[in-house]
């Protein structure tokens, strides 16, 4: 990862073209609410790296569990970094999921940057992460 993008605008591109790439793909309607990040603040690589792979394994279980073909994708920052992911596919009992490591690996990850991951079933899932930058 080049550190040239250690940065959070940087990051937030990164994440809006791979959900883009990745709805478009797997046809999934995608609406973005991205705030416009008018600062240079720094990011390290790990907790970049981090960031856009529990995103990206948000988005595969999307495709995989909740057979949705809408998600809702909302970034916004004011010293915490609040990444939002709304899907609006069907509940799925997580008891009952061939267990993978997935959720438990984006909850590390997360943990390990001193972030917080919540997720809640209503009409669809809703998974958000809150990292302190």
């Amino acid at each position: 990862m080049n550190t040239q993008n250690d940065n959070l605008e940087s990051l937030i591109a990164q994440i809006r073209f791979f959900a883009s790439e990745f709805a478009e793909n797997n046809q999934i309607e995608l609406v973005t609410n991205i705030e416009k990040i008018e600062t240079q603040k720094i990011i390290n690589g790990e907790k970049r790296r981090n960031i856009l792979l529990c995103v990206k394994e948000a988005f595969h279980n999307i495709q995989k569990h909740s057979l949705a073909n809408k998600v809702h994708l909302m970034i916004e920052y004011q010293e915490i970094l609040k990444i939002t992911i709304i899907d609006n596919g069907v509940f799925f009992d997580i008891n009952k999921v061939k267990k993978g490591n997935g959720l438990s690996n984006m909850k590390q990850r997360i943990s390990a940057i001193g972030g917080k991951m919540s997720f809640t079933f209503l009409d669809g899932t809703i998974l958000q992460f809150q990292i302190p930058i």
